[in-house]
């Protein structure tokens, strides 16, 4: 899934990273874990490495 999003990012002249998009999701994802009784700095760090690693694969397309 991260190649087909860098992929149409390429195709559509996209920055990879789209801080505020960020920003929104992992605070939404976080706040959703403590309700569910998760700890949410845990759900943080698993989000923060998905995210890295999605960034990555994105940049790597991108690039190409």
């Amino acid at each position: 899934m991260c190649r087909d999003i860098g992929q149409y990012k390429k195709e559509h002249s996209m920055q990879v990273v789209q801080t505020g998009r960020y920003d929104d999701i992992l605070n939404k994802r976080s706040s959703q874990a403590a309700e569910m009784g998760m700890d949410e700095e845990f759900m943080r760090t698993i989000m923060v490495a998905v995210h890295e690693e999605s960034v990555r694969q994105q940049v790597e397309i991108v690039n190409n």
